[in-house]
């Protein structure tokens, strides 16, 4: 093992401190090596933990050995972007001569720059506290769960001691706080245990646990710092880490420290620090800006007064300052949503010979960082090149290059289309059969077949369809694109490529038809997706030219090759690779209903009746789009009824089998738009009174009580309890299963598993009467424009709504008998309807007997319910006006006072929420 004298003379870091990580290289003399550190011992903690804590000081975790434990507050950073301050504890160091301010050794093991210094506590009094919090939780959530320690954890939480890391332990060790240590490990000691190895006899040095937090905490902070500007910061931790990386390295391999995962014993892959990969680049960019660190600061306004030239020139020096932030996770980072991006943007093709030059030859990066999720150990650190190329694509309207790298193809492109109009481009990329950019470099005289089973040709063609047929008012910013709310009453705006009307020869018709039909032959062509796409330009083309005498023909072509292939597929359940070919059957035969072809609806149930449910899994809700899609048609409802309207359907048996196992595709259709297909809903109310037994429901106990809904020959529906007491068997039903998935609807009456059958019988009863009652008003919950040559995926929960209007004028008893309002006001209290209330909002009732509880750590019980107001009138009582909204929750419908109500809709002001009317006299 490496002594911490040793480990001084490798890393170059200040002795006379004896303080790993304090300082950066600068240089300075070594003074003569202290003695190595040590760490106490004590019987309650495995010596293994003891060794491993030691080797780690020696390596660089900060000493606390000397600090004052005392309430700080330090500043943090986080990888979604900007910097806080955090309220903790740690060790204030003794000052040191020409250091700027106080520096403490929080439980992370690092080191920070002291904001403000508290007063002193005591480390026993937090260990307390924190298996205070741990025994609470565990009284909450009715388990004995060891602590699950985040890979990936951020500094905020890292830094402070309301939720420990495994390094606190060390840091306890080093200064011989051996009973709140020994504590610690007795809370610890199983998850050690699940992290290490399950073999307690054989417990292996947890040095590799240890050593990841430690490079984690150490390198999370040096990123962060990256991206808020703290150069000198990210430079001093790239600098230790880079030095201490090799020794940690070595170390594992020496020691074969091992890891438990999935009940399996592995050694950790070489390297052990994997997300370390990037970190010279880290290291190299934080030394360079620290040298130019006085750079002048860009001002955008100042730089408007400047010449053309010399204000791009100025824009791309400055593009490593772009600071654009990941916007989700799963989601990804508009490096063109920055001010100085969308300056360079501004600057049009005058910016794109200096941006075709960064692409060939700038190495710097920027200080924007993108991850797959932030609790995972991986960090990309996103270069200068890729803002170039994001500013590239904005300034000339196209993206798909295949690979922003191959500049000698960007710059062949540019030489063709420089000086075109955005919709000109987008032909020219539509007509493009293999230009250097779609070939890259493969045999130019490839046959057109051959072209067109390209991917990155097919994704160019792609990206110009969809261009050419975004709408006007669509704007595009980072990786989002924004729809603006739109009048109902009036026309949409006309496309972006209406400019390409006039061409001809080929025409933007004539191109989509050629790629509809080229793309996939009579048997499906090559490749597995061929008839999804093909299908897809056929619903282009109808989109574009409804009214082109190819389009009809083009339509039908593709649907029967789209069955053809379909028919051709193995039955199994839950066929996977069909590339929603099912969805553009549907759409498919809408669009040619919509054009008058008598045979459509025909040719399009005929299919459906030869496809079993089962079969189509996920996609069930899809197939079934034209149904729904149009519902005053009266063709589609001729259609529907054919197919549900009789059990010799297979449509008909829909929920009938007692042996389904479970087709969650078919299960989605009891919460989506599909019941307000008058056929569908009638089905549903059907099986809510059939009694054939199914399956049966197991209640399993836990501390609370959780249950487990296992039915259907044993699959199991609902949150799985830890531990099993006394099961409790019930007998589920058809009417069961189907009252079950219709549990998610608004406002439905409630149904309870575990209820007497008479009782089930009776829920079962009401929400039948639910169907019948409100069914006839459902409405599509996202207004949005659905082009059919789009992907029907809606929102997963609430995907209907009721049908209460939300009217200019008072509700009237006709309007509650038609199911358009939840209540009536006395017309002699002069009822008001109440104005600017942008209705249905998202809210929640107080008093809603179906609210959740739950209980916070300190026992106090919390209620809340989710719900949306369809209605809010308010009326006159001789002294105030009282406001009343029609709330609809989980399971409830109801008139509820104002002041029992929080909007919780990011759309209205919070602080607005349930505020009664000015109190005066109408």
């Amino acid at each position: 093992m490496l002594t911490f004298a040793a480990t001084v003379a490798v890393l170059g870091l200040c002795p006379g401190c004896q303080r790993a990580g304090a300082h950066s290289d600068g240089g300075a003399k070594l003074a003569p090596p202290p003695p190595p550190i040590t760490v106490s011992r004590t019987a309650a903690v495995p010596e293994p933990l003891r060794a491993a804590a030691e080797t780690l000081f020696a390596q660089g975790l900060a000493d606390p050995l000397g600090g004052e434990y005392r309430e700080i507050t330090v500043r943090v950073g986080s990888v979604w972007g900007g910097e806080s301050d955090v309220k903790t504890h740690g060790w204030v160091l003794p000052e040191r001569a020409g250091a700027a301010g106080r520096e403490a050794v929080c439980a992370n093991g690092l080191i920070y720059k002291v904001r403000s210094v508290g007063k002193s506590v005591r480390v026993r009094d937090d260990v307390a506290k924190y298996l205070r919090s741990r025994e609470a939780a565990r009284k909450k959530y009715g388990t004995t769960a060891a602590t699950g320690w985040r890979d990936a954890t951020p500094e905020s939480e890292s830094a402070s001691v309301e939720s420990l890391s495994p390094l606190y332990l060390c840091l306890l060790l080093r200064l011989g706080e051996n009973e709140p240590a020994a504590s610690l490990y007795r809370e610890w000691e199983a998850s050690l245990l699940a992290r290490i190895d399950t073999n307690r006899a054989n417990l292996p040095a947890p040095y590799f646990l240890l050593a990841n937090r430690w490079a984690w905490a150490l390198y999370d902070r040096a990123v962060c710092a990256h991206m808020r500007g703290d150069d000198a910061l990210a430079a001093t931790d790239a600098a230790l880490l880079t030095r201490a990386q090799p020794l940690v390295e070595a170390e594992i391999a020496r020691r074969g420290a091992q890891t438990h995962s999935g009940g399996e014993i592995k050694v950790p892959e070489s390297p052990a620090l994997p997300f370390l990969s990037n970190l010279p680049e880290l290291r190299e960019e934080a030394n360079q800006r620290v040298e130019k660190r006085d750079k002048a600061p860009l001002d955008l306004v100042a730089l408007k007064k400047i010449p053309q030239g010399e204000r791009v020139t100025t824009l791309i020096a400055h593009l490593d300052d772009v600071a654009a932030r990941q916007d989700g996770q799963p989601g990804g980072v508009g490096l063109d949503d920055s001010p100085i991006s969308e300056a360079l943007i501004a600057e049009g093709e005058a910016a794109i010979e200096p941006l075709l030059d960064v692409l060939e030859k700038d190495e710097r990066l920027t200080r924007s960082v993108s991850f797959g999720r932030d609790f995972f150990q991986s960090r990309t650190l996103l270069s200068v090149r890729s803002a170039a190329f994001a500013c590239f694509v904005r300034i000339t309207g196209v993206s798909e290059f295949r690979d922003g790298r191959d500049v000698k193809a960007l710059r062949a492109w540019w030489a063709l289309n420089k000086g075109l109009t955005s919709p000109e481009r987008w032909f020219a990329q539509l007509a493009d059969e293999g230009t250097p950019l779609t070939v890259a470099g493969d045999d130019p005289e490839r046959s057109s077949k051959e072209l067109t089973h390209r991917v990155g040709n097919v994704s160019r063609w792609i990206e110009a369809a969809d261009r050419i047929l975004r709408r006007n008012d669509v704007t595009e910013r980072g990786n989002w694109l924004a729809l603006p709310a739109r009048d109902e009453t009036k026309p949409l705006p006309p496309f972006q490529g209406e400019p390409l009307r006039t061409r001809t020869n080929p025409s933007v018709s004539q191109l989509f038809e050629k790629r509809a039909l080229s793309y996939s032959g009579p048997a499906g062509g090559d490749r597995e997706y061929d008839n999804h796409r093909g299908a897809v330009f056929a619903l282009r083309l109808y989109v574009w030219d409804p009214r082109n005498q190819r389009t009809l023909p083009t339509l039908q072509t593709m649907m029967r090759r789209c069955v053809a292939f379909e028919n051709n597929q193995p039955k199994g359940e839950g066929h996977s690779e069909q590339g929603q070919t099912g969805a553009r059957i549907a759409r498919l035969a809408i669009a040619r209903v919509a054009l008058g072809d008598a045979e459509a609806a025909d040719e399009y149930a005929t299919w459906l009746r030869t496809v079993n449910p089962t079969y189509l899994g996920y996609e069930t809700r899809s197939s079934l789009y034209a149904l729904f899609h149009n519902l005053e048609n009266p063709v589609w409802e001729r259609t529907a009824t054919s197919l549900f309207g009789t059990d010799s359907s297979v449509w008909g048996r829909l929920f009938a089998d007692p042996r389904d196992r479970g087709n969650y595709g078919a299960t989605e259709l009891l919460r989506g738009p599909m019941l307000r297909v008058a056929a569908f809903r009638e089905h549903v109310q059907r099986r809510l009174g059939d009694r054939t037994v199914a399956g049966t429901g197991v209640l399993y106990r836990d501390a609370p009580a959780s249950v487990s809904y296992r039915w259907l020959d044993g699959m199991s529906m609902g949150p799985t309890p830890t531990r099993w007491e006394k099961p409790q068997n019930v007998s589920m039903r058809i009417c069961d299963r189907v009252a079950l998935g219709l549990q998610e609807l608004p406002g439905v009456p409630v149904w309870e598993p575990f209820a007497p059958e008479k009782e089930r019988d009776r829920q079962c009863a009401a929400i039948a009467g639910y169907l019948r009652q409100y069914g006839p008003g459902f409405r599509e919950s996202d207004r949005y424009e659905r082009p059919l040559y789009g992907f029907d995926i809606g929102p997963m929960f609430d995907a209907i709504m009721l049908g209460f209007g939300t009217g200019r004028t008072p509700a009237t008893e006709r309007d509650v008998a038609a199911n358009k309002a939840v209540f009536v006001l006395r017309a002699e209290n002069r009822p008001r309807v109440v104005p600017d209330l942008s209705l249905p909002l998202e809210a929640s009732w107080e008093k809603d007997p179906f609210a959740q509880v739950s209980k916070t750590p300190d026992g106090k019980t919390h209620r809340y319910s989710r719900g949306k107001i369809y209605q809010a009138e308010e009326e006159w009582d001789g002294k105030r006006w009282r406001r009343y909204y029609g709330f609809v929750g989980t399971h409830t419908i109801a008139k509820v006072p104002a002041d029992e109500i929080t909007i919780t809709d990011f759309r209205y002001a919070a602080n607005n929420a349930g505020t009664p009317a000015p109190k005066r006299e109408p």
